[in-house]
């Protein structure tokens, strides 16, 4: 009787996938005991070690089935090596063209891999943890009988990115570890991005201490404000984005969503801050940003409201706040006059309320 108990098993199928079992394990370059238990992981140093470690019991000439034979015509003829195999891992994607908001889904193919093995997903195109609704760049699942699955679902996040792309890399081991199969490119439309044809105006009363944001795009230019106000320290920062660069940000630390506003190049202070940029590439005009501390002076609100009289006609204006300011009846004339038109009826208080403001210079004199 042999010491491994393989002759102990019921039936010959048993024993014909046991024998195999074995002997995969030895050709991996494990130990196998003689009561037949194998310990230790996978050793191309070992002699015994082959690279066609596993099998395809199909591809045997005989095939017990029970204490029954299922013949195997093995059509194509003699093949090398028969039953054994290489390892192997393929993953595709169900699309290869997705818009924001879009899921896409992911199919592991596997061979010689056994059930309940983890393996580990990284995506290394163009897009980041941020773009997708979970927020995660990496992750990990289960092989089922030779096959796993996972999906991304992408954010409908209102940054203006350009087509972006996902490319899936499977890896053994860890996020880390030695990539095994690669997808192909699946490209993500830039579809979630709000226009404004001409105007915006945005104002809100809050409490000291909070915030009002938005992403709006105007001449395909992609604006992202955060502005707080507050009446002593303040709980978040404030900032302005042109195309997703930071491009002014007070010095207090972090906005709500985590950008660091202190690595702005243009430091917001307290009033309004207002940046000119040129239509066609977003770049900003000579002089801006430049912030003006209104909190109580109607002076430099009269000198808002004449750099907003010279801006030339179509470039785009933003205006956002931070902490406190005042609003004069002339600077809110001019917003409507070289910006807006008469259906205005937004009345910009002044002191503590978040204000923001985005349009085109129109062609009044």
């Amino acid at each position: 009787m042999a010491k491994n108990g393989i002759s102990t098993l019921s039936t010959k199928q048993a024993k014909q996938v046991a024998k195999l079992d074995i002997a995969s394990a030895k050709r991996q370059g494990k130990v196998v005991a003689v009561d037949g238990t194998v310990t230790g992981s996978t050793d191309p140093t070992k002699n015994y070690y082959r690279s066609r470690a596993f099998y395809d019991i199909t591809q045997l000439p005989t095939q017990y089935n029970g204490n029954g034979i299922t013949d195997n015509p093995n059509t194509g003829g003699l093949v090398i090596g028969r039953p054994w195999i290489s390892i192997s891992y393929s993953v595709s994607p169900n699309a290869s063209a997705i818009n924001e908001g879009d899921t896409v889904t992911y199919t592991i193919t596997t061979v010689g891999v056994a059930d309940g093995t983890t393996l580990y997903w990284t995506d290394d195109g163009t897009t980041t943890g941020p773009d997708f609704t979970d927020s995660n760049a990496s992750g990990s699942f289960t092989i089922t009988s030779g096959s796993g699955t996972f999906s991304r679902t992408l954010l409908n996040d209102y940054l203006l990115e350009g087509t972006e792309t996902i490319i899936i890399h499977i890896r053994t081991g860890s996020i880390n570890g030695p990539i095994v199969a690669t997808s192909g490119t699946v490209s993500v439309a830039d579809t979630s991005i709000p226009v404004v044809d001409q105007y915006g105006f945005f104002e809100q009363q809050l409490n000291g201490g909070t915030y009002l944001d938005f992403d709006q795009t105007i001449n395909g230019q992609q604006i992202n404000f955060i502005c707080t106000n507050f009446n002593g320290n303040p709980t978040y920062g404030s900032y302005i984005k042109v195309n997703g660069t930071l491009v002014a940000g007070d010095q207090r630390g972090l906005a709500p969503d985590g950008v660091d506003t202190r690595l702005a190049p243009f430091q917001m202070t307290r009033g309004h801050t207002i940046i000119v940029l040129n239509p066609s590439n977003g770049a900003m005009r000579s002089g801006y940003p430049k912030v003006y501390d209104t909190y109580g002076n109607s002076a430099l609100c009269t000198t808002m409201k004449n750099d907003l009289k010279a801006v030339a006609q179509n470039d785009i204006v933003a205006i956002g706040t931070y902490d406190a300011t005042s609003c004069t009846q002339d600077l809110r004339d001019a917003l409507t006059n070289y910006f807006g038109d008469n259906t205005y009826t937004n009345t910009w208080y002044s002191t503590r309320i978040s204000q923001m403001f985005l349009g085109k210079r129109n062609a009044t004199p």
